[in-house]
């Protein structure tokens, strides 16, 4: 029940900033990205691919999809702590396997964002963090970056 109340209230909130967007004047754009692994998108899990990463409302909402599909997700993002805004790229925390996206970036559109922890990171950072292991890969998420350009 209160999974059913949350999702509910993320759909409002979610279209309430899609539906206010074109009202205010924050820039928009496109970006692409060829990802070549499998990645999660908070919670939603994606193929390889390229993605069509498309900015909303300032970056508050982003729609990313696969180029090939009709296939999508819309993530809501928090200013970077990051104000450092240089290059375009996405950055994904690594945990063996697993691929999270955490960081937008485009110096383009000016837009510096990062996107909240998928739970599957969270229980993997969790575990990292209890391993007493001296090896590297098991020290933390490595950060992976991969390069953006325009539509």
């Amino acid at each position: 029940m209160k999974s059913q109340i949350t999702r509910i209230a993320f759909c409002l909130i979610l279209a309430a900033l899609l539906l206010t967007g074109s009202a205010w004047a924050f820039p928009s754009g496109k970006l692409m990205a060829q990802i070549p692994f499998s990645f999660y998108a908070v919670d939603r899990l994606m193929p390889a691919g390229t993605y069509l990463i498309t900015i909303v409302n300032n970056g508050f909402a982003v729609k990313i999809q696969r180029q090939d599909s009709a296939d999508f997700t819309f993530v809501v993002t928090m200013p970077n702590s990051n104000p450092r805004i240089s290059g375009d790229f996405l950055t994904f925390h690594r945990y063996g396997a697993d691929n999270f996206l955490r960081e937008i970036q485009s110096a383009d559109l000016a837009i510096g964002r990062s996107l909240s922890k998928a739970h599957k990171e969270k229980e993997l950072a969790a575990t990292y963090a209890k391993s007493d292991s001296k090896d590297q890969r098991l020290a933390g998420p490595v950060q992976v970056t991969v390069p953006l350009k325009g539509e």
